[in-house]
């Protein structure tokens, strides 16, 4: 049983990484991603639980307490949770570009998001109960 959770890892980083850039992700009721792209350069967020607060513009703080719970809830529903002692979250925003939408010239980025610094305990042997 331990080693089919421990085999559900990436499920759970590709259901966090789709969760969290969902249109779903809002702060008031605004697409997070859309405001907090000013704030964005390269960034690094830890996922766990007791991480320390960031700071920043509320949005940006949103943001990371979005990021934290929404990898918590993937975490806990696939039962990983007791594995994963430290995971963090890169974003790095690319250069900017103008690309045309619904006839309308826009300013866009493309945004990369990449899970590093996953860090599992080692499996635990069995042991035999007499």
């Amino acid at each position: 049983m331990r080693s089919a959770r421990r085999r559900s890892i990436p499920s759970v980083l590709h259901n966090f990484l789709d969760t969290l850039s969902s249109r779903y992700s809002d702060y008031d009721g605004y697409w997070i991603f859309g405001l907090v792209i000013s704030d964005l350069n390269c960034s690094t967020i830890s996922l766990v639980a007791g991480a320390l607060t960031t700071s920043g513009s509320p949005s940006w703080c949103a943001f990371v307490t979005l990021a934290r719970s929404r990898f918590a809830d993937q975490a806990k529903m696939n039962s990983v949770t007791s594995f994963i002692r430290r995971a963090e979250l890169s974003i790095e925003r690319g250069p900017s570009h103008l690309e045309t939408v619904s006839g309308q010239t826009r300013n866009g980025y493309d945004v990369a998001l990449v899970i590093g610094s996953l860090i599992l305990l080692p499996p635990q042997p069995h042991r035999a109960v007499e």
